[in-house]
């Protein structure tokens, strides 16, 4: 099985029942070595599957975040920022602005919203006793 054909999904469980599920990395995206050691996450590429693992909140974001920030070319952000500030017309920019949701980064933010309302009141970093985290993938 090609790397590229396996999807990753974040996963959060209250009893074994998935309470929530999203996409983490976009189509032909695969996390490096280093994101899945750091998670010990223990995955088998040639049939598609992860050992299921329960991971922390604060671990899992900033390894995603660290992630990002490996295959970032940052002068392809600011030239990609740049162009949309500079889009005058109104349907041209929103057209782009919903371009961009789709990016890597922009779908960290989107994820880190929602695992947000699942942490506890006082300590953002913590997942409600309650509920536990995992990443899975499917082909």
């Amino acid at each position: 099985m090609s790397k590229q054909n396996i999807r990753h999904f974040i996963e959060i469980k209250d009893d074994n029942k998935t309470i929530y599920r999203r996409r983490i990395f976009n189509r032909n995206i695969v996390a490096d070595k280093e994101f899945y050691e750091n998670l010990n996450l223990n995955i088998d590429w040639m049939e598609g599957k992860l050992e299921e693992t329960e991971i922390s909140l604060l671990n899992f974001m900033t390894e995603w975040w660290k992630f990002i920030d490996r295959i970032t070319d940052r002068n392809s952000l600011i030239q990609d920022l740049d162009f949309l500030f500079a889009i005058k017309d109104n349907k041209s920019l929103y057209s782009n602005l919903v371009f961009q949701n789709h990016t890597m980064i922009n779908q960290f933010f989107l994820v880190m919203d929602d695992l947000l309302k699942f942490t506890l009141e006082y300590d953002e970093k913590t997942l409600c006793e309650n509920y536990k985290l995992y990443i899975s993938v499917n082909n």
